[in-house]
């Protein structure tokens, strides 16, 4: 039921994407092409976040998209397939690490024969864990790059488990994990420092900040076009 629910949501945020206004010729120039990997906002965050960025958006004339926080930044060469592999290498790499670090006796995932040792005492484990990844998102500011025209940045102090399970994707494909500047962005566009000075205040104002959020869903991203042209692939549990 829940996936349903998931997937119906998915369904009219992609709608009201394609309904919005389309890329200008500025937006045009910032094109991308390939495929990434996004960190998605959980349900109970996401309407808020997405109301937030569509509303700037708007406002400020640029394309709208899904609230997102890139794990992996796009390249021309890389298969989707080979991405959605990456990811779930990284997810069962970053459980298997948390499950080491519990207390509980006889609970840790990576002993042989865990799953024959205590159930009770591995439930207790799983309760009392977070569910996904934790994230503090800080205040909004600017950036000064198109896709960082206004963002909230990822507080470092909460951006433990996403910088290990970057590291372990990036590990996977062979690739760097560095550097790498974890945030939301809330804007796109290429405005005057002034004009997006503008819009961090008005995002500002718009949510409490900061605002903390346990992502349970990563995703496969096909972003080739402008962002109002972006779809997703396919989803990945991260629990």
């Amino acid at each position: 039921m829940l996936e349903k629910l998931k997937a119906g949501l998915a369904e009219r945020q992609q709608e009201k994407l394609e309904r919005a206004a389309p890329a200008g010729a500025a937006d045009q120039a910032h094109a991308l092409q390939g495929y990434c990997l996004w960190l998605l906002p959980p349900l109970e965050h996401a309407k808020t976040l997405r109301e937030l960025v569509f509303s700037l958006s708007k406002g400020a004339g640029s394309p709208a998209f899904m609230p997102h926080i890139t794990l992996l930044s796009p390249r021309v060469a890389r298969d989707p397939d080979a991405l959605e592999t990456a990811l779930h290498h990284g997810v069962n790499a970053s459980m298997l690490a948390r499950d080491m670090q519990s207390d509980e006796p006889g609970v840790r995932r990576g002993d042989a024969g865990w799953l024959n040792r205590d159930p009770e005492a591995y439930d207790r484990a799983g309760e009392a864990a977070e569910p996904g990844i934790k994230l503090r998102l800080g205040p909004p500011q600017v950036g000064d790059a198109y896709y960082q025209c206004v963002l909230s940045p990822v507080d470092p102090a909460s951006a433990a488990s996403l910088v290990a399970l970057r590291t372990a994707i990036a590990e996977r494909l062979g690739e760097s994990a560095l550097p790498y500047f974890p945030h939301l962005s809330l804007c796109y566009g290429d405005f005057e420092e002034g004009k997006r000075q503008e819009i961090a205040a008005s995002a500002a104002q718009s949510a409490q900040w900061p605002i903390e959020i346990s992502c349970t869903e990563a995703a496969v991203v096909d972003i080739n076009g402008t962002a109002d042209q972006w779809r997703i692939v396919t989803t990945v549990r991260l629990t």
